[in-house]
């Protein structure tokens, strides 16, 4: 996403207007002398319409495994693996960074259009995925391909709309999404428990990619930010080496917070080797961003400067305790009511609906405000105290990818430790197959003594994921007090190339 900001990084260099990376010479070629749009009437209808369906799919598609999960488990087995259906999701758009650079150097159109081919292709292989491994490689390729489509999106909203409309078109997509991410667990579970199986759950975004197929072709148009240069110039605009080290940093650590204690120990020489090397990437990547002889420092992956301001620093912080806490929740709280309320898939998708109607009101309300009146504190104080108290009244989802890596992990192996405790003569396969949810095999084979025994121990073993959103929903909170004196200086946020 575009960070915002009307005021200048004293380390920035002066940039043309329509240097490379930025998108403000393909915008201005796609709008009129009067300021309209290129595309009018029902051509624009349509396309933003096209836009509008690839953020709902990947919203879609971002929480529609937490319901279908305990149905994968029981066809392929591997409980070892199933947090990485949503994580390897969850990991893929990790590429979003990358994906606002590329958009800034090559053309946009064929940038979408390839990304939307990724989601398509990763869709396809998890419905017809022979095993658990082929669904996750599946995921992996439509989160990587997704990120790209929203980051599109974004893009072309800002390419192709005046400064007086920008915002109601991007406010669209914000609601788009929220409907998508509302829709998937119910989605999700009404597939687990039809007859068309979880498979369709992934099958069903290809009808809809086809049918606004040709709006992608035909009606959106073909901007390129940099049209006097070569393929050649514009692959050295773009900071590969860093993406490359930023994605295998990313994977590393997930990798060795999803199998740390779960497929290995975590003494093992392989999870201690996963750390040492994230923690070498992560040295790398930094040093790269202040000192790289191949890209010049406008053009690197993430802006350098950014370190110096607390304030940018605070709010990414904000983004990535939030984020983690609501996607990680999304996977989690239907668990919850399928062993406590004794919910099917698809109620226990449905009581997801307060949480993301709300989560879309306020983020729709903190769009159309913050701006107007340049309040931070409003929204990321009052926010977070919000996100406090719901946590602990649970207690009575790079920031989604590790909650919801540090939480399957936690659940994992507290779940199996205490309902090990209670049926001493199940094996841990068969422990690790009943805490998927009630809908898995081995929890309906139990008798009506054992789920007695069984329930309150899984519902106890939650307790430390509650504990773990509560502790980072009071950072976030902490965090966020010194903003209290902050405020967005202008009264105008000025667009910025979707990075």
């Amino acid at each position: 996403m575009s960070d915002q900001s009307t005021e200048k990084p004293a380390d920035a260099a002066p940039r043309s207007p329509h240097a490379p990376g930025d998108l403000a010479g393909s915008r201005d070629a796609s709008l009129t002398e009067t300021g309209q749009r290129s595309i009018q009437g029902w051509r624009w209808a349509v396309a933003y319409a096209a836009m509008l369906s690839t953020t709902l799919l990947f919203a879609i598609d971002n929480t529609i495994v937490a319901n279908i999960q305990p149905s994968i488990i029981n066809e392929f087995g591997h409980l070892e693996l199933m947090t990485w259906i949503g994580t390897g999701f969850a990991l893929g758009t990790m590429f979003i960074l990358l994906w606002g650079k590329v958009y800034g150097v090559f053309n946009i159109k064929w940038v979408y259009i390839f990304n939307i081919f990724l989601f398509e292709a990763g869709s396809a292989v998890c419905g017809a995925a022979p095993n658990i491994q082929a669904l996750i490689i599946g995921r992996v390729i439509a989160g990587i391909g997704g990120s790209g489509m929203y980051s599109g999106t974004l893009t072309y909203v800002s390419v192709l709309t005046n400064e007086q409309e920008k915002p109601a078109y991007l406010a669209g997509s914000t609601v788009v999404w929220g409907i998508g991410s509302v829709l998937g667990p119910v989605v999700g579970g009404a597939f687990a428990t039809s007859s068309a199986t979880w498979r369709w759950g992934f099958y069903i975004n290809l009808p809809i990619g086809a049918v606004f197929a040709p709006a992608y072709f035909l009606l959106f148009p073909s901007t390129d930010p940099n049209p006097t240069k070569t393929l050649a110039e514009k692959l050295c605009l773009v900071d590969w080496i860093n993406a490359v080290i930023f994605l295998a940093g990313s994977a590393c650590l997930t990798v060795a917070l999803t199998f740390g204690g779960v497929v290995y120990s975590f003494h093992s020489g392989t999870v201690i080797a996963l750390w040492t090397a994230t923690g070498v990437l992560l040295v790398a990547f930094i040093v790269l961003l202040k000192i790289h002889p191949l890209v010049s420092k406008e053009n690197r992956l993430y802006p350098l400067h950014f370190f110096k301001k607390w304030i940018l620093i605070n709010m990414q912080l904000q983004v990535f305790l939030s984020s983690g806490i609501i996607l990680a929740m999304t996977y989690f709280v239907p668990l919850y009511f399928q062993f406590i309320k004794g919910d099917g898939a698809l109620e226990a998708g449905v009581r997801l609906l307060p949480l993301i109607m709300f989560m879309v009101a306020v983020s729709m309300l903190n769009g159309f405000l913050m701006p107007k009146y340049g309040l931070i504190p409003v929204w990321y104080t009052g926010g977070s105290a919000l996100a406090l108290i719901g946590s602990a009244l649970m207690s009575q989802d790079l920031g989604m990818v590790l909650f919801l890596a540090i939480s399957g992990s936690l659940f994992h192996n507290v779940a199996v430790d205490k309902v090990g405790n209670a049926l001493p003569s199940a094996s841990e396969t068969e422990i690790g197959s009943l805490i998927a949810g009630t809908s898995s095999a081995a929890f309906k084979a139990l008798s009506e003594d054992e789920k007695a025994v069984v329930i309150p121990e899984i519902a106890s073993a939650m307790k430390s994921i509650w504990a773990f959103f509560m502790a980072a929903a009071a950072l976030s909170f902490v965090c966020a007090c010194p903003l209290v004196t902050a405020k967005l200086r202008g009264k105008k946020l000025k667009p910025t190339a979707i990075a």
